[in-house]
C-alpha cells in the first residue's frame, strides 16, 4: 500500500510540477513588471505634475488646492528625474495676496503673445508590455486604460498647440492677430495643464494597486 502511495505521489508530482514551476515563473515575471512599471509611472507621474504646475505659474493661476495636491507628489518622489532642486522650489510656494508673493508669481507669468513650448508625454515600457498587463487584475487593467486614453487625448492637445505657437513668430501677423492668438493660446494652455493633472492622477491610482 506504501509503495503505490508513493508511486502515485510520483505520477502527481511529474505531472504538475511544470505546471508549478510556470506559476512560480509568471508570478515572478509579473511582478518585476509590475516593479518596473511602478518606476516609469512615478517618474512620469512627476513629470507631468511639473508640467501642470509650469503651466499655471505662465498661463494661470495657483490655488491652495493645487498645491495641496501638488506638493505630497514632488516631496515622495525618489526617481530618476533630477529633483532637488524643484523639491525646494515647490516647498516653499504658497498662495498669499502679499504684495511680495503677487510680484513672485507676476514674474513667472508668459507676456502677452509668448507661448510655451511643450513636448509629448510616453509610457514606452508600459505600451512595449501591454500583453503582460492582462495578468493583473482586472480592476487594475481597467485603470490603466483610462490612464492610456488620458495620455493620448493629452498628447493630441499638445501636438495641435505647436502649429499655433509657430504663428507667434510670425512677423506678418499683426496686432489683432496676436491677440487672438494669444487668447487661443491661453485658453489650450488651460486645458493641456488640467490635462496632466488628471493624467497624473490616473498614475496615482495605478500605483497604489501596484
Amino acid at each position: 500500500m506504501k509503495e503505490i502511495a508513493l508511486v502515485a505521489l510520483g505520477w502527481f508530482l511529474g505531472l504538475f510540477s511544470p505546471l508549478i514551476v510556470e506559476g512560480i515563473k509568471n508570478r515572478k515575471t509579473l511582478r518585476l513588471t509590475s516593479d518596473a512599471l511602478r518606476i516609469e509611472l512615478d517618474d512620469l507621474q512627476f513629470r507631468l505634475a511639473i508640467v501642470s504646475l509650469s503651466l499655471l505659474q505662465r498661463h494661470g493661476r495657483l490655488t491652495p488646492e493645487f498645491l495641496a495636491w501638488l506638493k505630497p507628489i514632488i516631496a515622495r518622489y525618489a526617481g530618476n528625474e533630477k529633483s532637488d532642486a524643484i523639491k525646494t522650489v515647490v516647498e516653499k510656494l504658497r498662495v498669499e495676496n502679499d504684495p511680495i508673493s503677487q510680484t513672485v508669481e507676476a514674474s513667472f507669468r508668459a507676456k502677452p503673445g509668448e507661448a510655451t513650448s511643450l513636448s509629448s508625454f510616453h509610457a514606452p515600457f508600459l505600451e512595449a508590455h501591454l500583453e503582460r498587463m492582462s495578468d493583473m487584475p482586472v480592476g487594475l487593467q481597467r485603470k490603466i486604460h483610462e490612464f492610456r486614453n488620458q495620455l493620448t487625448i493629452l498628447n493630441q492637445e499638445v501636438a495641435l498647440i505647436e502649429p499655433r505657437i509657430l504663428m507667434t513668430y510670425n512677423p506678418n501677423l499683426g496686432e489683432n492677430n496676436l491677440v487672438i492668438l494669444s487668447d487661443e493660446l491661453e485658453s489650450r494652455y488651460n486645458s493641456i495643464q488640467r490635462r496632466c493633472r488628471w493624467a497624473a492622477e490616473r498614475i496615482e491610482s495605478i500605483l497604489i494597486d501596484l
